[in-house]
């Protein structure tokens, strides 16, 4: 262990000394060099010559460099911070860019860090062999600093990690990814992670959610040890990570590094669904190795999950790693114990159980052991989330592995069960056909869903018990009357089942907003809702879940008297998965309304999904409705859904 700490905060020292590398060299030459041909410099001249009669702008390395994507009327970058342009065209004119960088390798300045030699070294480096510059015609030709820093650090390989999703936070419905650069130590723990995130103080997941759709956040690039990165996502946040090594060179893992130089301290502004962690991060894997273009495939939305698959897709992934969580090496652990034996760790871990020796005698050596493991996971755990103080953590801890201790000659072995891998589940965008009755009205449905996963979809690779949508929309027509409508438009729908288990007093949540057509006196209407719910769930057996949560219901349209319909009730449900394939589910819920008409909407209904293939399924549903019990409607479909 104290090897082990040691190289960590030798590493740890090399990541600062980067970030400070990189913030130090933040302020570039910006002299006018759009003003002027050159800076009075002839080989400059013939270098810009040289560049132009080359048409370099045009090359696909210089368009990944300054992350520019083609648009209708040219090229846009999509960062936004000035100061990464020499430029003041340079975000959407490419030459004008390439130009001023050549200007800018003969302007002379105080610092080396602020030399464009320094601060943009992969440019550099790539103008360099292009042009086949003479160095000795620079004021600046090599940057010393970098050098030592590649030396210093000693780059090896590039993985790609996927940290699952955790739906009951709004920042990670849909996970997130972020490479880690392993070093000659060969110890991933102590390897760089880089990560690219929203800059924000906001806790409120609608705010957060809000802000982060209409690219009201700034998002940086920053540079940590792996291992904190572990501890901020498995053990503080619930979620398992799943790493992808990737097959780069020695030569492209460098290219890497040199562009995240030119990256620190650099902004885009962040977008929910499209310019996010997972979009940006795929510049540097296409700086590393310009011929993969990625970020072509990926335009209105992108899904972490899907850009992994799409890496591994084009044979970019060599080896796969998992690592669970805290929380899922307690549920793990818990389940080979008894309710006794759980109460037991439980107690030993808030320190209600007296730690002396001889109070586990009662159990088997292989028992004890698993107790003890199990109140230590706990007590780090509590620790971690806040719930006790580090006083006690101390006190409960140094108990624990006095006991521990006791027992110190024997081991029981966690073999973790690996789950599904995320990339063997179904793909994020779906299309259906549904073909229905309401009432004696026969119709057909053709529904579209951007992404990503509802509760009867295959939970094959997936959170069981999550479900996260947006953007749904659905069009029906009545073939008896040659009615053609727009029925739906499902902006944002996820529900958040976690249960409570002895260790974890989880909470549930839903949170569901669009349009959607509603029954009025005269026909079916538009009409806005939003539907808010919190409350309990609980898995009696394997492979089910038993929910209930109180719920608002607030609907406008100008359909209703007075514009607005308020409700209150709640829902009460069932999930259960029969085999792997087929799964149903079974809801009653009740919404009494305060304004419209002072009566209780009451709907009952089953559904079940049965998956024929990975991206295939069928679907059928049956909902009965009804106002203050009187006057059913019902409600029998069948739909086809296909993944891709």
């Amino acid at each position: 262990m104290p090897s082990i700490e040691k190289k960590g905060y030798a590493v740890m020292a090399i990541c600062i000394s980067l970030v400070l590398f990189c913030v130090s060299a933040k302020k570039t030459a910006h002299a006018a060099v759009d003003a002027e041909p050159c800076p009075d410099n002839a080989y400059c001249s013939e270098l810009v010559k040289k560049a132009e009669e080359l048409k370099l702008w045009d090359e696909r390395y210089w368009h990944v460099l300054m992350h520019y994507q083609k648009k209708r009327f040219g090229h846009v970058s999509v960062i936004d911070d000035p100061k990464f342009f020499l430029s003041p065209q340079g975000k959407k004119n490419p030459r004008a860019e390439l130009v001023a960088t050549i200007r800018s390798l003969f302007l002379s300045t105080e610092k080396e860090d602020e030399h464009t030699v320094c601060r943009f070294i992969a440019r550099y480096a790539w103008l360099r062999k292009e042009l086949n510059i003479d160095e000795s015609k620079l004021p600046i030709s090599v940057c010393e600093k970098y050098s030592r820093l590649l030396e210093s650090i000693q780059p090896r390989s590039v993985n790609l990690i996927f940290p699952t999703s955790h739906i009951n936070s709004p920042a990670s419905m849909f996970g997130h990814t972020l490479l880690t650069i392993e070093t000659a130590n060969n110890n991933k723990l102590l390897s760089h992670a880089i990560n690219y995130s929203a800059i924000t103080d906001d806790t409120v997941g609608s705010i957060f959610t809000f802000k982060g759709v209409f690219g009201m956040y700034k998002g940086y690039f920053s540079i940590l040890p792996y291992y904190m990165k572990i501890m901020e996502y498995g053990d503080f946040d619930y979620r398992d990570i799943w790493e992808y090594e990737l097959d780069f060179t020695q030569e492209e893992v460098e290219r890497l590094v040199m562009h995240l130089v030119e990256l620190e301290d650099v902004y885009s502004h962040y977008f929910f669904f499209d310019e996010n962690c997972s979009f940006n991060l795929l510049f540097l894997l296409e700086v590393a190795r310009p011929s993969l273009r990625l970020t072509d495939d990926f335009n209105l939305w992108v899904v972490p999950v899907d850009t992994i698959r799409k890496v591994e897709a084009i044979g970019l992934v060599k080896k796969i790693n998992y690592r669970p969580s805290e929380t899922t090496r307690i549920k793990y652990m818990s389940s080979a114990l008894d309710d006794k034996k759980q109460i037991e760790a439980k107690k030993l871990a808030l320190g209600k159980l007296d730690s002396s020796a001889g109070v586990l005698e009662k159990y088997s050596r292989e028992d004890r052991i698993r107790i003890i493991d199990l109140a230590s996971e706990y007590i780090k755990f509590l620790f971690s989330r806040g719930k006790i103080s580090q006083a006690d953590y101390r006190k409960r801890f140094r108990a624990v592995l006095g006991l521990r201790s006791e027992l110190s000659n024997e081991t029981v072995e966690y073999n973790y069960p690996v789950p599904e891998n995320p990339l063997r589940g179904h793909e994020s965008t779906r299309a259906s056909l549904w073909g229905g009755f309401y009432g004696s009205r026969k119709y057909m449905d053709l529904e579209f869903r951007p992404a990503y996963h509802e509760f009867l979809d295959s939970d094959r690779g997936y959170v069981e018990s999550g479900q996260i949508v947006f953007g749904k929309v659905s069009c029906r027509y009545y073939p008896e009357e040659n009615k053609f409508q727009f029925q739906r438009f499902d902006i944002l729908d996820v529900v958040a089942l976690a249960p409570m288990t002895r260790f974890f007093k989880s909470f549930s949540w839903k949170a569901q907003t669009g349009l959607v057509q509603k029954y009025f006196d005269d026909d079916e209407h538009l009409a806005y809702r939003l539907d808010l719910g919190a409350g309990g769930s609980v898995r009696p057996w394997p492979g089910s879940m038993i929910y209930l949560l109180g719920e608002t219901s607030y609907n406008m349209s100008t359909h209703y008297r007075d514009f607005v319909d308020l409700g209150f009730g709640g829902t009460l449900g069932m999930y259960q998965k029969i085999v792997s394939f087929w799964k149903m589910h079974f809801y009653a819920r009740d919404i009494y309304n305060l304004v419209e008409d002072f009566n209780n909407k009451l709907e009952l209904g089953a559904a079940q999904q049965v998956h024929f293939t990975v991206n295939t399924a069928m679907e059928v549903t049956f909902a009965a409705y009804t106002h203050e019990f009187r006057n059913w409607e019902k409600e029998l479909r069948v739909g086809l859904h296909i993944f891709f």
